[in-house]
């Protein structure tokens, strides 16, 4: 026993040691138990700063401190070699180090250098306590990216396949050792607490497919990467989606790799067209394991899978397990979806085979999983990609995937939406036709006053404790300091929906109060069946892209039986290049037969109007709004003000200002001489990377030169209305004008 300690002490620190051989700048060494580990330092605004992970000891690195302890944010200054470096460390949590076995060619740069995260590699891992005891030393079989929209942010997600299966979290249960673990990023998320509290609440739930997780310190081949979460991933298997794996089923039954065989096309009873392997061996069933179908981008912007089907609304659903389905598989599966949703879409019974929602789907479960989406206002849900529906081997009712994909959730959105004004009861998608069956609308009401409100108050937003869950208060202090590092090394980018303050303590309070006003709106919404529009009209006016010869819509909650009638809208000023055109628009509310508004408080886009109550029952509302995606910008004659907007620019292309410099005049030749060929983004309303998407005849004209996109847009395509499909709409600020 002895001896073979010793054996497993060597190689733990020749493990952690190999990580720093590559280093080309100085390295700091860190002492763990029985073992060392070198990290990097970070270049932050052209500054050395070094961030030390929870258990590593400061005045063991031979730094000359500079002052007598950190400053409000934990950083302090010392000296080593005639340099100045910046130093914070973490507290409360563990570390992870992952090292290349080829950092030079297969390091970072080589995982992430590709758009689909289709590079992988190799390496080790190691996991440190906050004591500095080695909890994990561990191969990787496999190191990759992974995630759709965060995968094209600077600070990225990766994914980890372990040689053995371990318990990484350390929960003591043997279900959760598994290979296959995710370390999310969190990269437009200034309290990065949207996913952990979105888990931990499915948890709490008794949603037993919800993935654990921790945070973590993350560095890679000696580089700190940041504030990461470490979580379990969506999966068949046991310990995580805990059903019969039908990828384990076909590699048994098949004895060639099914990877390498072709796929082909076909069309099932419903006349939509599905992908499968060819050759696969099935062994004459269709039910022996268990679907795992995950929804998909409507335009398959997110589809990477081989095996995947069409549903009677043009969306496209996949096949995460099995991956290799056999045609009869992927028919069966395909169909007894669709029949499903066909029962939604009417009313809960279907039409065709009289099943009822009740037999084809868990409502308790979906209702569940609804309500957690519904508090965050994930709008993605039930709409977009991680979105799940499995089908248990042998049985044909639904049941959900675990909730996922919070990082756009848990925020008042800037388009001025209430955090009642929108849900997934108004959004496309799935959630409409759950909401229309009396059957489920009534278990969330149940489930939502007897369960996940009390949560609400007594743990999210109180002192409470759950087996799972923590207060808000308690989340943010565990990581307080981690956080404060990780926002030093990447100035989080913001997700363009969502609101924000400008510290993390402010975005706290922020998600606090809005956690706060959602979850009452629910109560009266869902518990109380106050008649909301009686007191409170919320009003969303969506324009299309550009105002010019554009129809305004306005969209109001179900609830209110009214409509708006009589709409007017002008334009009072004309953009010039300091400001935007300015519009002036008038409407009539008119109620319905029966409906009658009671002191209204009516909010359009989020701001509270005046309103004047007529003679007939009805409200007349007026305000202005600017047009944001238009002045004219003059580049020798021409106008690029459809597509160039100075401040956008270099704030999304920074490295603009490090060759031109911020001279507007330089920054506006450059855009045009070189940003046009390389495809910039230049204002939030034109999106080059979706031309091609939107408007697949033009690759036949345009080709890959990039330039002539802008300038067919600007003297065609804005007129034409040919860059975006009808749906994409922005909202505009407005101000009172009654």
């Amino acid at each position: 026993m002895k001896r073979w300690k010793a054996i497993c002490l060597l190689m733990l620190v020749c493990l952690l040691c190999a990580g720093a051989a590559h280093a080309q700048d100085y390295a700091f060494t860190l002492r763990a138990t029985f073992a060392t580990v070198d990290i990097l330092p970070s270049a932050v605004d052209g500054e050395a700063w070094l961030f030390l992970p929870t258990f590593a000891d400061p005045d063991d690195l031979g730094l000359a401190w500079l002052d007598d302890g950190p400053d409000e944010a934990g950083v302090r200054r010392a000296e080593k070699d005639g340099v100045t470096y910046y130093v914070m460390q973490s507290e409360n949590l563990r570390t992870v180090f992952l090292f290349s076995d080829d950092p030079v060619n297969e390091g970072r740069s080589y995982i992430e250098n590709c758009a689909r995260h289709v590079n992988e590699t190799t390496g080790r891992m190691a996991v440190v306590d906050v004591n500095g005891q080695v909890d994990v030393v561990e191969r990787l079989r496999q190191l990759r990216g992974r995630g759709n929209g965060t995968w094209l942010l600077e600070k990225r997600p990766y994914q980890i396949k372990l040689e053995n299966r371990l318990d990484l979290l350390k929960t003591g249960d043997p279900a959760d050792k598994n290979r296959t673990w995710v370390l999310l990023a969190q990269a437009t998320d200034l309290t990065a607490l949207r996913p952990r509290i979105a888990l931990d609440l499915g948890l709490e739930m008794g949603i037993e497919s919800s993935s654990k997780s921790e945070y973590v310190d993350l560095y890679y081949d000696g580089e700190y990467l940041g504030l990461y979460l470490l979580a379990e991933k969506v999966e068949i298997g046991t310990g995580r989606i805990d059903q019969v794996d039908y990828d384990e089923l076909l590699d048994a039954w098949n004895q060639s790799e099914l990877e390498y065989h072709g796929v082909a096309q076909g069309k099932n009873r419903f006349g939509n067209r599905f992908t499968y392997i060819e050759d696969v061996a099935d062994g004459g069933f269709t039910d022996a394991g268990a679907y795992m179908l995950e929804m998909e981008s409507i335009n398959g912007s997110t589809l990477s899978d081989r095996c995947y089907f069409l549903m009677d609304d043009g969306s496209t659903i996949a096949l995460k397990n099995p991956e290799n389905a056999s045609e009869p598989m992927v028919r069966y599966i395909s169909e007894r979806l669709t029949e499903a949703r066909r029962t939604l879409q009417n009313g809960g019974v279907n039409p065709e085979n009289g099943r009822t929602i009740e037999e084809d789907f868990d409502i308790d479960a979906f209702a569940r999983v609804a309500l957690i989406n519904e508090l965050a206002c994930n709008l993605d849900s039930f709409s977009w990609s991680s979105t799940w529906f499995i089908l248990p081997a042998g049985e044909s009712r639904f049941v959900p995937g675990p909730p996922w994909d919070f990082d756009n959730a848990w925020s008042y959105l800037t388009d001025g939406t209430m955090p009642g004004g929108r849900g997934l009861k108004e959004r496309t998608g799935w959630m409409p036709e759950f909401y229309q069956c009396k059957a489920f609308s009534d278990t969330m009401c149940r489930i939502y006053e007897e369960e996940l409100y009390p949560l609400i108050q007594n743990v999210l937003l109180g002192d409470g404790e759950g087996e799972y869950l923590r207060s808000i208060d308690s989340y943010a202090a565990h990581i307080a300091q981690s956080s404060r590092m990780n926002q030093k090394r990447w100035n989080i980018k913001r997700a363009s929906s969502l609101v924000y303050e400008e510290s993390a303590e402010e975005n706290i309070s922020l998600l606090k109060r809005f956690i706060s006003d959602r979850g009452d709106w629910l109560y009266r919404a869902m518990v109380t069946g106050e008649q909301l529009g009686a007191d409170g009209l919320e009003i969303t006016l969506r324009v299309k892209y550009g105002f010019a010869d554009s129809e305004l819509d306005f969209w109001l909650p179900p609830w209110v039986e009214a409509s708006v009638t009589d709409f007017d809208c002008e334009m009072i000023a004309e953009a010039t290049e300091e400001d935007y055109a300015v519009y002036a628009a008038e409407a009539i509310i008119e109620p319905e037969e029966g409906f009658a508004f009671e002191n209204p408080q009516v909010y359009v886009n989020g701001c509270l109007l005046s309103s004047e109550q007529l003679d007939d029952g009805t409200l007349r509302i007026a305000f202005t709004f600017e047009d944001p995606t238009y002045r004219p910008v003059d580049y020798y004659g021409d106008d690029v003000g459809l597509v160039y907007q100075y401040d956008y620019y270099i704030q999304h292309e920074p490295q603009v200002a490090d060759i031109v410099g911020d001279d507007p005049d330089a920054v506006l030749e450059y855009f045009c001489e070189e940003g046009m060929y390389l495809g910039h983004r230049a204002t939030p309303f034109f999106k080059p990377a979706e031309i091609v998407l939107y408007n697949p005849h033009l690759a036949d004209m345009f080709g890959e030169d990039w330039q002539l996109y802008y300038w067919d847009f600007i003297s065609y395509g804005y007129d034409e209305g040919w860059l975006y499909p009808m749906d994409k709409r922005f909202w505009p600020n407005v101000t009172d004008a009654l």
